[in-house]
């Protein structure tokens, strides 16, 4: 019997536009990558103890009492519980207890068994790497090239690539299972770089790593934001089509009924003057004879007296009627024209960036001389004129002085104070090629690194006292509040 095909789910939005459902294909190939033992998952909280080791009950099919029964390491002084995150820390007196308790394997007669897990901060950080556009090879060819390259950086626990259940076919995504070195917690390596004897370039991601293009093989920018991407639209349609309201043969028809006149005795101060249309005439010509007869209805002189009692002229009325009616039937809606530059992500529209901030030479000699700094030695304390350096450095040109690296640091806290006062800030990046994006730390809002790292105390940003802004006794209420 068939397996019944799995149905995906569909939005009303999606139902409203039209979207075409994208192929799962791509999502039946699985990477088999070999996890090292004792290795820490994301759900490892942060411990203080000295001495103690985790059990992961999702790891297990064992109930809560099965694994409290099956563990009976001598040493346990105490156990820390979180069920939220299904984990529980066993502490230790000593590290010869958890060493006992890594070198065991719990067994649950019946049930999956399970290990013990090292707390975070005893291990080196792992990082899982995404590596894309990878050339089809021998499987262990290209598992050694990728293993040599990614050792520079730290003791890679396992490559392997991505396949599809029972078929030995290899596509071009590959995972790296990267251990950092001792004392390092970031990654410093490049998006996309070339192993020897390939010509492809490969691009990789992980975690906090920075954006990088399939499209051109480049840093900097992601894919669906490549410049050198062509906006994608259907063959042969065109960007914004018009809408198309009725048949070519009710527009006809239309036209037909807006060109009669009545048969009635016209009346020359009520009765709207109408142009003679024939069939052949294009829909643009029956539009301004329409909107010549509306216009001139509306500018015909108000009746007297004794034309106000004559009877009223019913076949006009009917006539004006119609050629407004026609006039509203072959208007087109307004078209909404979306804004080219707005980012996108797939068909949803996303919140414009931050505008950049590109000082003038004018902002540039206001900030030099409110600051007294010297163009030359780049020095506070005295202008340029007055440099003691003069005769040994050169004048920085106005027009180069966004590009100096000793401005740099000067360029940064103008922008950290823009940022402050709400103004733009973001300037570009010459050495990214992007608008400047630094670490900001929502504690000290300060610039350099995360709130996870910060270790000054609370800052408020209303009264710059030691708690959050949202606990200010100073602040104003919010509307909700």
């Amino acid at each position: 019997m068939a397996a019944t095909p799995k149905v995906r789910k569909k939005t009303y939005a999606g139902a409203v536009a039209g979207v075409t459902t994208k192929s799962a294909f791509a999502s039946l190939a699985k990477c088999q990558l070999k996890r090292p033992k004792h290795m820490p998952n994301a759900r490892i909280p942060n411990t203080k103890e000295e001495f103690s080791f985790f059990v992961d009950l999702k790891s297990t099919n064992a109930t809560e009492a099965e694994v409290l029964n099956a563990i009976e390491v001598a040493g346990i002084v105490g156990v820390n519980i979180r069920d939220d995150l299904w984990v529980v820390e066993f502490v230790c007196k000593n590290e010869a207890a958890v060493d006992k308790a890594m070198n065991t394997v719990f067994n649950v007669e019946g049930k999956k068994s399970f290990e013990a897990i090292l707390p975070r901060h005893k291990t080196n950080r792992h990082l899982l790497i995404k590596v894309l556009n990878v050339p089809f090879r021998k499987e262990e060819d290209m598992k050694i090239a990728l293993t040599t390259y990614w050792t520079q950086y730290g003791k890679v626990i396992d490559a392997a690539p991505y396949k599809f259940p029972g078929k030995p076919w290899l596509t071009r995504r590959w995972d790296v299972l990267l251990e950092l070195n001792d004392g390092t917690k970031k990654l410093d390596a490049p998006t996309v770089f070339s192993i020897d004897g390939l010509e492809d370039q490969l691009v990789c991601s992980w975690p906090s790593s920075r954006k990088s293009c399939l499209h051109c093989r480049t840093a900097g920018h992601s894919t669906s934001h490549c410049p050198l991407k062509k906006p994608g639209q259907k063959v042969g349609a065109s960007t914004n089509p018009p809408p198309k309201i009725g048949s070519d043969a009710e527009i006809r028809t239309q036209q037909g009924s807006a060109s009669m006149v009545s048969p009635a005795t016209p009346n020359p101060a009520a009765a709207p003057i109408v142009t003679p249309a024939t069939h052949a005439s294009s829909s643009t010509s029956t539009d301004m004879e329409i909107e010549a007869s509306v216009a001139q209805s509306s500018a015909a002189p108000t009746p007297t007296a004794s034309e106000s009692s004559a009877p009223l002229n019913l076949s006009a009325f009917v006539d004006r009627e119609k050629a407004a009616e026609q006039q509203r039937t072959l208007t087109p809606p307004p078209q909404l024209v979306q804004d080219p530059d707005t980012p996108k992500k797939a068909k949803k529209r996303m919140s414009k960036d931050q505008d950049i901030w590109t000082p003038s030479i004018e902002d540039l000699k206001i900030y030099v001389e409110a600051h007294q700094l010297c163009r030359r030695c780049f020095e506070c304390g005295h202008m340029t004129e007055m440099c003691p350096k003069k005769s040994s450095l050169k004048i920085i040109n106005w027009n180069s002085l966004l590009l100096v690296d000793r401005f740099r640091p000067y360029l940064e806290m103008w922008a950290h104070s823009r940022r402050k006062k709400g103004n733009s800030w973001r300037f570009f990046d010459p050495k990214k090629s992007a608008p400047y994006n630094p670490t900001i730390c929502s504690r000290c809002h300060n610039l350099g690194h995360k709130d996870s790292e910060c270790q000054r105390k609370l800052k408020c940003n209303h009264c710059s006292g030691d708690h959050l802004g949202i606990n200010c006794p100073s602040r104003q209420l919010y509307a909700f509040e």
